[in-house]
């Protein structure tokens, strides 16, 4: 179960999306690479890039969950709704391929 404190962080509108996200990293030992909105020191949402993994120990137990979040223009994301975000997320990896 992830922390209420470090859900807060992020827009109500994602939150269920980002702990899922989070949650399927760490049980399905996949890497993560979402793109969802943060809160900054001035309260203000921005949107980010986050790729992410868990780490396991020799007995395949997850020890780190660990991660790069990169913030985005804000030109990039303006005017989008969350579900228009969370099918760029879905998106963005193909894009890495060509």
């Amino acid at each position: 179960m992830l922390n209420n404190l470090y859900l807060d962080r992020f827009h109500p509108e994602d939150q269920t999306y980002v702990a899922k996200q989070i949650t399927d990293t760490i049980v399905g030992a996949r890497a993560q690479q979402s793109i969802y909105r943060v809160k900054g020191r001035n309260g203000q949402y921005v949107s980010v890039i986050v790729f992410a993994r868990c780490f396991r120990d020799r007995d395949d137990i997850p020890v780190l969950y660990s991660g790069l979040l990169k913030g985005q223009p804000p030109q990039t994301t303006a005017g989008l709704t969350s579900l228009a975000l969370k099918a760029r997320a879905q998106i963005a990896p193909l894009a890495l391929l060509t």
